[in-house]
């Protein structure tokens, strides 16, 4: 099943025993709330079981002697999840050439390494900075940034455009949303739960009709009938897994019933919090039940080795 945001708001208004046309709270204002609890709450809980739920991968091709490059904006908490050099056959990652792993220098050991190798031996981190140690020599190379993806803002489901059709470069929509216009940004959500983006901050070419129009190569592989287009880091379906439905509405429910001062409400819906919660971890950790986890020590002798000023990777 997807949960969208109106089935959200549905349940949510059952839960709190809002009525229809009550204004102290907006349908966004809901949304926010819930926003809140999934960035508070959801996003700590199910990174501290690190079990990859939020990972995107990202591709960045190497400036010839420029050292420093940016994490992910849309990062949590600004952090990699991995970062890999990869090999590029002109402006594409070619990483069947060559995969190289990157070691994390301290800063106050950056001096260590000359600046004449031929291509970096690891990085460092600086503020909102990926930091090439050396800077590399030319653009042969590039990064893959595995990192993990905040989950976007919750929006209506008017607020996004329902796919019915890809041809190249053109999607068809339902009808198109206020504010879609050229060059403003979009992402591309699978119309499915969970977190699953094709590709994120694409820029629009142009709209005609119910046709959205992207630069060539811009449209993501996979995109089908059911998917959305959505306004830059939002989204109308909810960016967690389906199992965490229930909790977010209890969550949300008792926040709410504490900003309109319901204390008694609230204390109520607590023991189901609690349940729900246990119930949660239990089902979203581990998330491979049947095979073990095998251990590579990728920076052993047997793995790779130091070569004058590279770190060769061994498949």
């Amino acid at each position: 099943m997807v949960y969208t945001t109106d089935d959200f708001l549905t349940v949510l208004k059952q839960e709190v025993m809002a009525p229809a046309k009550q204004s102290l709270y907006s349908d966004l204002a809901f949304l926010r709330q819930a926003d809140k609890v999934i960035r508070g709450y959801f996003v700590p809980l199910i990174r501290k079981m690190r079990e990859e739920f939020f990972i995107l991968t990202q591709y960045q091709q190497f400036t010839a002697n420029q050292a420093n490059y940016d994490i992910p904006h849309r990062s949590i908490a600004r952090s990699l999840r991995d970062l890999k050099m990869i090999a590029y056959d002109g402006a594409v990652p070619d990483p069947e050439s060559g995969t190289r792993d990157l070691p994390y220098i301290s800063p106050e050991d950056s001096h260590i390494f000359p600046e004449q190798a031929d291509s970096p031996v690891g990085f460092t981190i600086q503020a909102d900075k990926i930091v090439m140690v050396p800077a590399p020599a030319n653009d042969d190379w590039g990064l893959r940034i595995d990192y993990p993806l905040r989950p976007s803002r919750l929006s209506l489901v008017t607020a996004a455009a329902l796919v019915t059709s890809v041809t190249a470069d053109a999607v068809t929509v339902t009808s198109v949303p206020s504010g879609f216009s050229s060059p403003v940004l979009v992402d591309f959500v699978q119309g499915k739960q969970g977190h699953s983006v094709y590709g994120i901050d694409t820029a629009i070419l142009s709209v005609n009709a119910n046709i959205i129009e992207f630069a060539t190569g811009a449209v993501p592989d996979g995109i089908v009938a059911g998917d959305y287009l959505c306004l830059a880091g939002t989204s109308p379906i909810i960016m967690l897994p389906e199992d965490c439905f229930p909790l977010l509405v209890t969550k949300t429910a008792i926040r709410i019933l504490k900003t309109m001062k319901d204390a008694e409400g609230a204390a109520l819906l607590q023991p189901d919090a609690d349940e729900e919660e246990r119930n949660l971890i239990g089902i979203l950790d581990p998330r491979v039940e049947g095979e073990p986890k095998k251990i590579v020590n990728r920076f052993g002798l047997l793995r790779g080795r130091m070569n004058r000023n590279r770190f060769l990777y061994r498949e």
